[in-house]
C-alpha cells in the first residue's frame, strides 16, 4: 500500500512562515506480533532540516490513519521508518481516554437498551444480522438464545471495530435477505421484519459512525457556523444524531436518487426566505430606489421571515395573552427550542453549502452569526463542497438510503391535522373544490407559502388553492380564464392579500377580476380582504374590513383565516378571547407620521458626511421602527 504524510519541521518553529514538507512511500508489513510496521521512503524534502518534526507524524493510506511514526534519531534521512500501528495506540489507555473513546463505549451503552428492546420485537432480524459476513460477529454469539443472544448482537454491533461502510452494507444485504423472504402466506410477518431492522439501523449507524467528527461536532455546540466533514445532507443527519444519543430520525425519501434531510434540518432556501444571493434584497432595494432615490437601502427580508418560521413552526402564545414585540416573540421562541434541545436531545440545525463568491459568502456569514446570537440552540453547519467527499458520502450512506420507506407521490410527511368544527362537515355537502382560495403578489410569497402549509395542515393540501401546489395542472395556455373559474366558482373563501404590488400586477388583476364580481353579486362572505398596506383597490372602500397583517405571523394569519371558514360554515367562533379587533380599520394617523420621519431619517442619513450627524440619524432611525412596529406597522 502506499503511505502519505506531511509534518512540520521542528526549524520552522522560529521562522513566521508554517510550510510543511511532504512524504510518500510503501508499506511494509512485520510479523503479526510485532508491534510496528515499517515504511519505505520514496519521496521526501532534500534539506536535512526538514526532515526535523517527523517523529509522531501521522501514517495515511487513502483517508485513513494507518499509525504513527515512531522517534527517529537526529539527523536521520534514511530510507525505512518504523510506525507504530493505531491498534496497539487504541490499546493504551491514557490514548484511549485523550482521544474520548471512553465517551464512545459510553455512548454505546446508551443506545444499546434503546436497541435490545427494537431487536426483542423480531428473531428473523437478528438471525439475518447474524448471518452476514461483513461484519465479524463472535462465533458464540450464534450459539446463545433467547435475551442473551440478542444482548451480545447488540453490544458487538455498537462496539464493532468493523469498517463503518461495512456495516452499513451488512444491514442492507440482512434487509435485502427478509425482503426475498416475502411470499402470499408470510409477505406481512417479512414486512414487518424488514421494518423492524430499518429502526435497528436507525440506533446503529450513528452508534458506529465516526466517533472523532461526533465529539468534534459536539464540542462546537457555541461555534456559530461549524464547518462538517460530508457534503450528503443525509450525513449531517446521521452526525447529529450521533451528537443527541438518538437514532436518525429522516424525512420519506422522495425517489430512489434521494438521500433524505433530517426532520431537525430547518429548512433555508427557499421555506424560510433565506436569501444568499440577495436577489429579495436586491428586488426590495429597486422597488426602493424607485419610490425615494435613495442610494442606501436597509433590508432584512430573510432574516425576519426565517423569525417568523420558527415562531409559527417552534412558538406557541397562549390565547387571549396580550400581543409581543417582536424581540420578545424571539426570546420566546428561543426558549421553546432550548428547552426541546435540553429536555429531548433534539438539536435543531441549519445546513448550508456556502457560495464561492467572497461578498455572499460573507453576507450567510454575518446572517449565521446573528441568527446565533439570538437561538444559540440552533447549530448551524456548512457542508463540503468538493466532489470527492460527495463520492465518499454517496457510497457511504446508499445503501442505507436504499433501506429507508419512499413516500408516496401525494403522501405528505404527515398527516393533516383537521380542526374539529371542519372535520364535522362532510365534504359532500359543499360542491365547490376548495375550502380556501389564496390570491397574493409574488413579493410576498414566502410569508403566504407558510400560511399556504398551516392551511394545508388543517384542512387538506387539495383543498388549498395555492399555485405551487398545482404546478402540473397549470401548466396550460387558457390559465388566465381557467384561474378565473377556479376563483369564482370553484372556492368556499378567497383570502385577497392586497397591497401596492398587487394592484399593479397582470395575474393579480385577473383574479381580482374574478373576485370583484363576487363582490358585485353579494357574496360577500366568500371574499376576506388582508392588507400588507394602504394601497388603494379598485372596487374597494374605506368602509369595507379586512384585516391589517402589520408584524402578524404567518401562523396568526393562517389561524384568522380558519375562523372566517368556521364562521362561514356555520360553527361558532372560538371561545377564547379573539385578538383585538384594531386591524379592522385604518391604522392611526400617529402611524404615518412616524413613517414619514422615518424616510426623512433616510434620506438625511444618505447625504450626510458628518460621522456625529450619522450618529445620531441611526439612533433615530431605531427610534422610528420601534414606534412604528409598536403601532402595528
Amino acid at each position: 500500500m502506499k503511505w502519505v504524510s506531511e509534518c512540520f519541521p521542528d526549524a520552522t518553529r522560529y521562522e513566521k512562515q508554517h510550510c510543511t514538507n511532504k512524504f510518500s512511500g510503501k508499506v511494509r508489513s512485520k510479523a503479526s506480533n510485532e508491534s510496528c510496521f515499517e515504511l519505505t521512503v520514496e519521496e521526501a524534502p532534500n534539506d536535512d532540516d526538514d526532515w526535523k518534526g517527523i517523529s509522531g507524524m501521522p501514517v495515511f493510506v487513502g483517508r485513513r490513519i494507518l499509525g504513527i511514526v515512531q522517534s527517529v534519531p537526529p539527523n536521520f534521512t534514511g530510507g525505512t521508518l518504523h510506525a507504530t500501528p493505531t491498534w496497539k495506540l487504541l490499546e493504551d489507555t491514557a490514548f484511549h481516554k485523550v482521544i474520548g473513546h471512553d465517551g464512545q463505549t459510553a455512548l454505546a451503552k446508551k443506545i444499546k437498551d434503546k436497541l435490545v428492546k427494537v431487536l426483542r420485537r423480531s428473531p428473523s432480524v437478528v438471525n439475518a444480522l447474524i448471518d452476514q459476513e461483513q461484519i465479524d460477529i463472535d462465533n458464540d454469539i450464534k450459539n446463545l438464545k433467547g435475551e442473551q443472544q440478542i444482548e451480545r448482537l447488540a453490544e458487538q454491533l455498537l462496539l464493532l471495530k468493523t469498517d463503518t461502510c461495512a456495516v452499513i452494507e451488512a444491514l442492507y444485504r440482512a434487509h435485502c435477505s427478509l425482503c426475498e423472504e416475502w411470499d402470499d402466506e408470510s409477505s406481512e410477518q417479512s414486512a414487518k421484519a424488514a421494518e423492524i431492522l430499518v429502526n435497528a439501523a436507525q440506533f446503529i449507524v450513528p452508534a458506529v459512525y465516526d466517533y472523532g467528527v461526533i465529539q468534534w461536532t459536539r464540542s462546537q455546540q457555541d461555534t456559530s457556523l461549524v464547518p462538517l466533514p460530508v457534503h450528503i445532507k443525509t450525513s449531517a443527519e446521521i452526525i447529529m444524531a450521533g451528537v443527541d444519543g438518538r437514532e436518525t430520525r429522516l424525512r420519506h425519501r422522495k425517489s430512489e436518487k434521494d438521500y433524505p434531510e433530517g426532520e431537525f434540518s430547518l429548512p433555508q432556501i427557499p421555506e424560510c426566505g433565506i436569501d444568499p444571493g440577495n436577489v429579495v434584497a436586491r428586488e426590495a432595494q429597486r422597488d426602493h430606489l424607485d419610490r425615494k432615490f435613495n442610494p442606501i437601502v436597509e433590508v432584512d427580508v430573510s432574516r425576519r421571515l426565517f423569525d417568523d418560521y420558527l415562531e409559527v413552526t417552534y412558538y406557541q402564545p397562549e390565547s387571549g395573552a396580550p400581543k409581543r414585540t417582536r424581540e420578545e416573540r424571539i426570546e420566546l421562541t428561543a426558549g421553546a427550542l432550548e428547552r426541546r434541545r435540553r429536555l429531548k436531545g433534539q438539536t435543531f440545525y441549519m445546513l448550508f453549502y456556502l457560495p464561492q463568491d467572497t461578498g455572499e459568502q460573507y453576507a450567510i456569514r454575518s446572517l449565521v452569526q446573528a441568527l446565533k446570537k439570538d437561538y444559540p440552540a440552533i447549530m448551524f453547519l456548512s457542508l463540503d463542497l468538493t466532489s470527492e467527499q460527495e463520492k465518499l458520502d454517496q457510497d457511504l450512506v446508499y445503501p442505507f438510503c436504499c433501506m429507508l420507506p419512499m413516500m408516496g407521490p401525494e403522501t405528505p410527511d404527515t398527516a393533516p391535522k383537521l380542526l374539529p368544527s371542519l372535520q364535522e362537515k362532510p365534504s359532500s355537502m359543499s360542491t365547490q373544490r376548495f375550502k380556501i382560495a389564496l390570491s397574493f403578489p409574488g413579493e410576498y410569497r414566502d410569508f403566504v407559502k407558510q400560511i399556504a402549509t398551516r392551511l394545508a395542515d388543517q384542512v387538506g393540501r387539495d383543498q388549498v388553492l395555492y399555485d405551487e401546489y398545482y404546478e402540473a395542472e397549470f401548466a396550460r395556455p387558457d390559465l388566465d380564464t381557467y384561474l378565473q373559474r377556479l376563483y369564482h366558482d370553484e372556492s368556499e373563501l378567497i383570502a385577497v392579500f392586497l397591497c401596492a404590488d398587487y394592484e399593479r400586477k397582470d395575474w393579480c388583476g385577473l383574479e381580482w377580476r374574478a373576485i370583484r364580481d363576487l363582490i358585485k353579486k353579494r357574496q360577500v362572505s366568500t371574499v376576506m380582504p388582508l392588507r400588507f398596506d394602504n394601497t388603494e383597490i379598485p372596487g374597494l372602500f374605506s368602509t369595507d374590513g379586512y384585516v391589517w397583517i402589520g408584524g402578524r405571523s404567518p401562523q396568526e394569519i393562517a389561524d384568522l383565516i380558519l375562523q372566517r371558514l368556521q364562521i362561514n360554515a356555520g360553527s361558532p367562533p372560538p371561545s377564547s378571547p379573539p385578538s383585538p379587533p384594531k386591524l379592522s380599520v385604518p391604522p392611526p394617523h400617529a402611524l404615518e407620521t412616524w413613517r414619514e420621519k422615518l424616510n426623512q431619517f433616510e434620506d438625511d442619513l444618505a447625504i450626510t458626511a458628518d460621522s456625529a450627524r450619522k450618529f445620531e440619524l441611526r439612533k433615530l432611525i431605531e427610534e422610528a421602527k420601534a414606534k412604528i412596529r409598536e403601532l402595528g406597522g
